[in-house]
């Protein structure tokens, strides 16, 4: 952990944060105080040039840490904390020998060599898989970045949904719609682009196959073929739109075809990444809306708005049990996530949580007013079929503090909801802070950290990797967080899952 190469995953396991050089790990050394058995007599530390091929796994199986007492400067070393050391050492003449005496070919020692083996094997798969999920982040976030500039330009830019193709809808009704639907297509490909193992048609495949044709332009469907005859939308929009690409703007990037592959630590690899960064930055960043926005500045209800696959309905808030069967990482009580600041673990949770659901589903999340719903509205009697209080706060409270998604913030004039029975997003201003100043407010929205700068990675994750590396946990689970969603926040009704 001094050489910042492990950490501790919520569950105890390990996890690998960096994977050092020889030269970078001595030097870390130096730094550190970390000092090999070998060299404990004169503090003599291993040159640079030092090769063995087993090095990495004798440095854990011959290490202890040393930390020297800052009360004293009488005999550092005697007065040091020397942390135990493992089964082998280098002698002087870099013989492996075990650590009891005995011959340096004792079964032991033998054993301790084949470890030191396993080890550095393993060392040397893993840098080699965080080559490659170097190099793929960084080819598939230029694709997606170009992709994700094309859908603006040729969707809300270009205006896609206009007068012509269009119900009777206002100006901004109309540019909003095609923000949902430039969105919509985001999201899509930012999953698509880091998924290797498909062997299906998908976007990623099709346009590699462009890149290795004689062909300049494409227009690219969102289409994927089915085992058997036909074909279906990736996305299930009842519209036609094709992206229109280049082999020039492919050439402007440093976009590397990875073709179909076995992708598990790549994945793994990426997942880590995200959760390390855009999750943690994400929840930050909520904290320091709700301290500015929050009701007391302490507490606030966030809403998630989910995408349908209907450009007449763009985005909705589900409160009708049916349809929320099927979305078990919502609140399905209340359907909203309650937020308060004064129960900061909690707190912790629930955003973190919500920033993964903003890593895989097409959801924004709209923080708004905080209100003591059961409370407020204890004469409104339940129902079996939908949630007549939060229908009610809805009615009531249509204002928001502000809306984001993984790309970034929405103002209030950029979410479509069309019109339908209990469902449709109602909004029509904004909330103020104690200073009677708005979210977008240029003083106020300048002061919080840029959306680039949170949203770190780019990449997206299938529904089958949200639950192999995060919700079979929550639904399985039994650390504190697992319990405390499950029971408190998703649903006390353990059958939902």
């Amino acid at each position: 952990m001094l050489s910042n190469m492990i950490d501790f995953n919520k569950d105890k396991s390990l996890k690998i944060l960096t994977s050092p050089n020889y030269k970078e790990l001595l030097k870390i050394h130096d730094h550190t105080g970390f000092i090999g058995l070998s060299q404990r007599g004169d503090h003599q530390k291993t040159e640079y040039g030092f090769s063995r091929p087993d090095m990495v796994g004798i440095f854990l199986l011959d290490s202890y840490i040393y930390i020297p007492r800052s009360d004293t400067a009488i005999n550092t070393w005697k007065n040091a904390y020397i942390l135990p050391i493992g089964p082998i050492r280098l002698s002087p003449s870099q013989r492996l020998q075990a650590s009891k005496s005995g011959s340096s070919l004792s079964p032991t020692s033998y054993f301790s060599f084949l470890m030191a083996q396993r080890i550095t094997a393993e060392y040397r798969i893993h840098r080699e898989s965080l080559k490659q999920v170097n190099i793929i982040e960084d080819s598939q976030t230029q694709l997606y970045e170009l992709f994700s500039k094309e859908f603006d330009k040729q969707i809300i830019q270009n205006q896609y949904f206009n007068t012509l193709n269009s119900e009777v809808l206002t100006r901004d009704e109309r540019n909003a719609k095609n923000i949902w639907l430039s969105r919509r297509h985001k999201n899509f490909v930012r999953s698509d682009f880091f998924l290797m193992e498909s062997k299906i048609n998908t976007i990623r495949l099709q346009v590699e196959a462009f890149r290795k044709s004689y062909d300049y332009l494409i227009d690219l469907e969102f289409t994927i073929q089915r085992r058997v005859a036909g074909t279906f939308p990736h996305l299930g929009l009842a519209n036609d739109f094709r992206l229109s690409v280049n082999q020039h703007q492919l050439d402007g990037i440093n976009f590397i075809p990875l073709g179909s592959k076995k992708g598990g630590k790549v994945r793994a690899g990426l997942y880590n990444r995200f959760e390390n960064d855009n999750v943690k930055n994400f929840a930050q960043l909520a904290k320091d809306i709700i301290s500015k926005f929050g009701t007391v500045n302490k507490k606030v209800l966030i809403q998630p708005v989910s995408s349908t696959n209907d450009p007449t309905l763009g985005y909705q808030h589900y409160l009708q049990k049916v349809a929320l069967s099927d979305k078990k990482y919502l609140p399905s009580e209340k359907t909203v996530f309650e937020v308060d600041l004064d129960r900061p673990q909690e707190a912790q949770y629930i955003l973190e949580h919500i920033a993964h659901i903003m890593g895989t589903k097409d959801t924004v999340f709209v923080f708004r007013e905080w209100v003591d719903i059961d409370t407020v509205y204890r004469d409104i009697p339940d129902s079996p079929y939908g949630n007549p209080k939060m229908e009610a706060y809805f009615r009531d409270h249509k204002k928001m503090i502000c809306a984001v998604d993984f790309d970034g913030f929405l103002r209030l004039e950029d979410i479509y909801s069309g019109l339908s029975r209990r469902q449709q997003v109602l909004l029509d201003g904004y909330s103020t802070n104690s200073a009677g100043k708005e979210f977008f407010d240029s003083e106020v929205f300048s002061q919080l950290t840029k959306w680039d700068d949170v949203w770190i990675h780019k990449m997206g994750f299938t529904i089958f990797a949200f639950n192999d590396f995060y919700f079979n946990e929550i639904k399985n689970g039994y650390s504190r967080l697992a319990e405390f969603l499950r029971n408190e926040i998703l649903d006390p009704n353990e059958d939902r899952f």
